[in-house]
């Protein structure tokens, strides 16, 4: 089983990001997928292939975080890209506080999953990129995206299953564990 933990977003925030996925398809500035799955989320931790019989196990591990519920806000689009090319267009989550919640994630999943040495960006993917023909024109265009910087809540994270069918990801919720009420 494919498994990660996240944060799915309110159904506003979520239908928000799917009106942003609408305008960059119409916009046609580069040759990619786009996550269809909602609620968006914002992956904390990927765990990856997981044996079914330690899929309960994690479960469990997962009730032992107490992490108060956090307050967040989109940011602006950014780009991730390797070997200076795009590969994913996202939507960064301003959260300082996420940081303990990933801090006790690493901890309880240690005995299925190394604690990743990257430091988190959190965020809601928009896009993967296959290629792009005018670099600075997409950017542009995607600093021209109106974002809403409203603060949300963040009061659950989800462990989920990922599954892909004709190049599309599928999203499974397992089990969802609520944050601590300040």
């Amino acid at each position: 089983m494919r498994l990660f933990v996240g944060i799915d977003l309110p159904p506003s925030l979520s239908a928000m990001i799917t009106d942003m996925q609408k305008i960059l398809r119409k916009q046609e500035l580069f040759v990619g997928t786009y996550p269809k799955e909602e609620p968006h989320h914002i992956t904390l931790k990927f765990l990856g292939d997981i044996d079914d019989e330690h899929v309960p196990l994690i479960a469990q591990a997962l009730e032992k975080i107490h992490v108060a519920a956090l307050h967040a806000r989109f940011d602006r689009l950014h780009t991730f890209s390797v070997d200076q090319r795009m590969r994913v267009i996202y939507c960064a989550v301003h959260c300082p506080a996420i940081a303990e919640l990933v801090t006790q994630l690493d901890t309880c999943l240690e005995p299925w999953v190394a604690p990743e040495q990257r430091s988190l960006v959190p965020h809601v993917t928009l896009a993967h990129v296959n290629s792009v023909q005018d670099q600075r024109q997409l950017l542009h265009a995607l600093d021209a995206l109106e974002i809403s910087h409203s603060t949300f809540v963040i009061d659950s994270f989800c462990l989920k299953e990922s599954s892909s069918a004709a190049e599309e990801a599928h999203h499974t919720t397992i089990q969802c564990y609520m944050l601590t009420q300040e």
